[in-house]
């Protein structure tokens, strides 16, 4: 399994190859930008948890783990990221290769 710092390239999402930017910053950006929450249930504050998901070489997205006390935000935030469109799978060695992404994210509400 490939991380951001073992591999070549990382996945491409749809948003960025629109904007023709390959970075690490335009994937994290992507992703929280497809975080969609119902934020009924929510109290003004924000909201720190651990995201965990694949990205194969056939540009799927499985295994989405969502680490925070709140079941609903979780739920939320793993239905957002299921529907991620990653187009470029990463690439280590000239070939295509599963990407297991990892790291914090944070959400305010208003």
């Amino acid at each position: 399994m490939f991380q951001f710092n073992n591999v070549e390239k990382i996945p491409i999402t749809n948003e960025c190859s629109i904007k023709n930017e390959k970075s690490l910053d335009c994937f994290k950006i992507s992703i929280s930008r497809q975080i969609m929450v119902d934020e009924s249930y929510l109290v003004p504050g924000s909201y720190k948890f651990w995201l965990k998901f694949i990205a194969t070489k056939e540009n799927e997205i499985i295994n989405i783990t969502v680490t925070h006390p709140n079941k609903k935000l979780c739920e939320d935030v793993a239905n957002s990221i299921n529907k991620l469109k990653v187009i470029e799978p990463a690439i280590n060695n000239g070939k295509k290769v599963d990407f297991l992404a990892s790291f914090p994210v944070t959400i305010t509400i208003d």
